[in-house]
C-alpha cells in the first residue's frame, strides 16, 4: 500500500468510526501514525501515538496496548527517536509474549532489533536472533501452507527483507 493511500485510508476510518468503537479509532491512529511517521511527519505521527496511547491505557486489554505499543515503536523508528523505538517495541514484545501471539511477537522484535541497531548497541543482534525464531515458530504452529500465504503478505514481506538484511550484515 502507499504513503498516502495508507493516510487517506486511516483518516476515513477515523471518520467513520462510532466512538463506542474506541478500538477500532485505536487502531486507526495507530496505523496513521505509523504512515505519517513514514512520510516524514514525525511530529504529527507522535501526536497520534500519544492519543493512541492514552485512549488504550485506561481499557486494560494486552491485546490493544501492545498493537498500539507496536505502530508507535515503528513510528518512532522512522523518527529521530530509536530510544524511545525500542523501549515501546519490547513493551509491545512482552504483551504480545504473554498473549503467545507470535505473529506480533516477531514484529516487535524486529523493531527492537533496528532501533539498537541505529543506537548501535550490542543486543541488536539478540533481539534479531529472537525475531526470526519466533517466526519460524509460526511455521510449526500454523502449518507450511498457511506460513507460506503469510510470508506472502506485502507488510510480512516488507519486515522478512529487514530482518534478514539486519541478519546478514551481524553474521
Amino acid at each position: 500500500m502507499h504513503l498516502a493511500e495508507a493516510k487517506q485510508q486511516g483518516q476515513t476510518a477515523l471518520a467513520l468510526a462510532p466512538a463506542n468503537y474506541l478500538g477500532l479509532i485505536i487502531q486507526a491512529k495507530g496505523a496513521l501514525a505509523v504512515a505519517q511517521a513514514r512520510a516524514g511527519a514525525t511530529r504529527a505521527a507522535n501526536s497520534l501515538c500519544e492519543e493512541a496511547e492514552k485512549l488504550a491505557e485506561p481499557l486494560h486489554d494486552p491485546q490493544l496496548t501492545g498493537s498500539t505499543s507496536l505502530s508507535c515503536a515503528e513510528a518512532m523508528l522512522a523518527g529521530p527517536e530509536p530510544q524511545r523505538a525500542l523501549e515501546t517495541a519490547l513493551h509491545a514484545e512482552e504483551n504480545f509474549g504473554r498473549l503467545g501471539k507470535k505473529d506480533s511477537e516477531w514484529r516487535a522484535l524486529l523493531i527492537a532489533a533496528l532501533a539498537s541497531s541505529r543506537l548501535e548497541k550490542p543486543d541488536a543482534h539478540q533481539y534479531a536472533t529472537k525475531a526470526n525464531d519466533r517466526l519460524s515458530e509460526l511455521e510449526q504452529e500454523w502449518g507450511s501452507e498457511n506460513y507460506k500465504r503469510y510470508l506472502l503478505r506485502s507488510d510480512v514481506a516488507y519486515f522478512r527483507n529487514q530482518l534478514d538484511r539486519l541478519l546478514k550484515l551481524q553474521t
